[in-house]
């Protein structure tokens, strides 16, 4: 049932994005660390799913949203309690933003390691010491 509140989103994500939040999501249905806040979990989930990197190992994802929703759930207890949230449920980027920074922080970690590809091009260019040869050459 709270899958409903983020899946209209995720089908209207790009395609890579979809694939990516389709497979966290049919993790979490089998995580029984979900039962626990459902509510928070998805809430999260819905407003980060445009703007975090889908680049992360599907666990590594899971357990840092685990574990920022049980580190802020007070904070998004309070933001999803509030009058302000009733009219604009953006209000709750104020406190989901700490975990796109989280994400951000760790896929770059992560990819400067060596264990993320992130599908970029690499480029790789050769010289040659162009002012030690006689050009044209002689035969």
């Amino acid at each position: 049932m709270h899958q409903k509140i983020i899946q209209d989103v995720i089908d209207n994500l790009g395609e890579e994005r979809a694939k990516y939040f389709g497979a966290i999501l049919a993790s979490l249905e089998h995580d029984t660390r979900t039962q626990l806040v459902p509510n928070l979990l998805y809430a999260v989930l819905k407003e980060v799913v445009a703007v975090v990197p889908p680049y992360l190992p599907a666990n590594d994802f899971i357990n840092l949203l685990f574990a920022f929703v049980g580190d802020n759930s007070q904070k998004l207890t309070s933001v999803m309690f509030s009058s302000q949230y009733v009219t604009d449920s953006s209000v709750l980027q104020s406190v989901t933003n700490e975990f796109v920074e989280k994400v951000i922080e760790t896929t770059y970690q992560l990819h400067q390691q060596g264990a993320i590809e992130i599908g970029e091009r690499k480029v790789r260019s050769y010289s040659w010491p162009y002012e030690n040869a006689d050009f044209p050459f002689a035969d």
